[in-house]
């Protein structure tokens, strides 16, 4: 199972395969329940998708933070943003699936880009 060392072994190996390059940072000084962890991974894996399939970017980042009772992972690129909550299904499901874990999804994506997405959630229900 790819979380099954938790996401400081589960996210880089999201980006492998990923057709953007993409530099990862982590600092998980504290390991979230199983749920947050999936839902954090889940949105990993769906963002960089989105990054690959929409963005036109050239690179990517990756940055997971869990510290203080809380996670947050971002994932940026330095391509012609346009990300939309609310258009398509792909960042609404991912809003909803962290808000199932009292969670939130926030879209940074200045005109011509880049975007940065953040999900902000509690490491325990």
């Amino acid at each position: 199972m790819a979380l099954d060392g938790g996401l400081g072994e589960a996210l880089p190996g999201l980006t492998v395969t990923s057709k953007v390059p993409v530099t990862v940072r982590m600092d998980l000084r504290e390991r979230p329940d199983q749920a947050v962890e999936r839902a954090v991974y889940f949105c990993a894996a769906e963002l960089l998708t989105n990054v690959a399939k929409h963005s036109g970017a050239d690179s990517a980042e990756l940055t997971a933070t869990a510290a203080d009772g809380r996670v947050r992972l971002t994932v940026g690129d330095d391509g012609r943003g346009g990300a939309k909550l609310g258009v398509g299904t792909g960042l609404t499901g991912l809003a909803e699936r962290l808000a199932a874990v009292d969670g939130v999804l926030r879209v940074d994506r200045p005109p011509g880009g880049p975007t940065v997405i953040t999900a902000e959630l509690p490491a325990r229900l």
